[in-house]
């Protein structure tokens, strides 16, 4: 299978491409880059190629097209490259212009073909534990939590006109979770964006929400903070903390535990996986059963509600 990658960033080198080689269905990596090849991988399946020369030199039909580019032209290089593949993979977030909400040829195109927005975190077997315990449990209450370090100020997430900001890069996280697993009948309670004189773009927030039977949905994220990346689900007889929620160590088993009436403390581990790989190998095997959080309707309902929180 031949796969077509927007972009030669960060992410890509350090995420994207050490999983896809992984993979034996994958014959060729065809990379686009900008103008300069910041990163090279030496595998002879990977084939690198200047934007400025893309007609002349890539295939016409991929079998996954992935978008690792800037948040500001994910779209701009989806449209241009929409005819290339039947699949596209877009890095969240799918887009920083919120136009595309109500975008009627947005929304042509992405029901048209497989187009899924990157959350990798679904793809990891911890997901069935939780939508288990919220499918048999009486939830009283839900807090998820994602916040880094300040990194690399040359970074996009720190340029606004790129599609900078801690809501975008970090806030997507535990609002996409929320949406998508407690989503049902959801409502944004109350919002608040955090900013720092120094800085052109926000470094964090908190967002609350309910349903019809949680009233208390909490969801905080940040940059430049100390490190937090958590679930908590209170049940009704018990307390769950999912540790590493969004961002886990392929190479170690995953633990997770449970606080009983007892104040007891109980350990559960999930094996080892790549949640990365998961996701590409689901895409090129045309398993899409743990994309239903990119339904053209569940984007939609999570755009809805990071939108209204950047225009607290």
């Amino acid at each position: 299978m031949n796969i077509l990658l927007v972009g030669n960033g960060q992410h890509a080198n350090k995420r994207i491409i050490p999983s896809l080689i992984q993979l034996d269905s994958v014959s060729k990596i065809d990379i686009v880059f900008n103008e300069v090849i910041h990163y090279k991988v030496n595998d002879n399946r990977i084939n690198y190629f200047n934007k400025n020369d893309k007609y002349n030199s890539l295939d016409s039909n991929y079998e996954l097209i992935i978008y690792a580019t800037r948040p500001d032209i994910h779209l701009e290089n989806f449209y241009e490259y929409y005819d290339f593949s039947n699949k596209h993979l877009i890095e969240k977030p799918i887009s920083s212009n919120f136009n595309f909400l109500k975008d009627v040829s947005f929304e042509k195109k992405y029901k048209n073909k497989k187009v899924f927005e990157s959350l990798m975190y679904f793809h990891h077997p911890v997901l069935k534990k939780i939508q288990n315990i919220t499918s048999n449990e009486i939830i009283k209450s839900i807090k998820c939590s994602f916040k880094v370090p300040h990194a690399d100020f040359e970074h996009y997430r720190y340029k606004k006109k790129f599609g900078g900001g801690s809501l975008l890069d970090q806030g997507i996280y535990p609002i996409s979770l929320i949406s998508s697993i407690f989503g049902e009948n959801l409502k944004l309670t109350d919002s608040n964006l955090y900013y720092n004189s120094d800085f052109e773009v926000d470094l964090g927030g908190i967002a609350t929400f309910k349903n019809n039977s949680i009233k208390n949905i909490t969801a905080e994220w940040g940059l430049g903070v100390e490190y937090e990346n958590y679930l908590e689900i209170n049940s009704l007889n018990f307390q769950y903390v999912f540790p590493f929620i969004f961002s886990k160590n392929e190479s170690l088993s995953y633990e997770y535990y449970l606080i009983n009436e007892k104040n007891e403390k109980l350990f559960e581990t999930l094996d080892k996986s790549d949640q990365f790989k998961n996701m590409y190998k689901d895409i090129l095997d045309s398993k899409f059963n743990n994309f239903f959080y990119s339904n053209f309707n569940e984007l939609i309902k999570r755009y809805s509600f990071i939108s209204k929180i950047f225009n607290t």
